[in-house]
């Protein structure tokens, strides 16, 4: 490796049936990444809307990339990467990234 980065999950957008799930409330993740993925709830705080509070949404795959730029800006992250997992897209947020010499 040449480079390792630290990331907080945010979410898995489901290709077949167009929904989004927070990793906040994917109770198959350990605790702690569900606490740290659970600081993008400050989007509803900006905007009211629903959807930040909601475990899952009806969501296409532009939809998820939105979140995930949206996401980035607000938590001041570097950037956002998404995991192709079959079906399933898992998006995370980048904050920090250490290279190696």
């Amino acid at each position: 490796p040449t480079a390792e980065a630290s990331i907080v999950p945010l979410g898995t957008h489901s290709l077949d049936k167009q929904r989004y799930r927070w990793s906040w409330s994917d109770e198959g993740l350990p605790m702690d990444v569900r606490d740290a993925s659970r600081k993008i709830q400050v989007l509803y705080d900006l905007t009211g809307f629903e959807m930040f509070k909601q475990a899952t949404i009806q969501c296409d795959q532009t939809m998820a990339w939105e979140i995930a730029a949206l996401s980035c800006s607000v938590l001041a992250a570097h950037g956002a990467y998404r995991i192709p997992n079959g079906s399933n897209q898992h998006y995370v947020l980048i904050h920090s990234i250490d290279q190696f010499p």
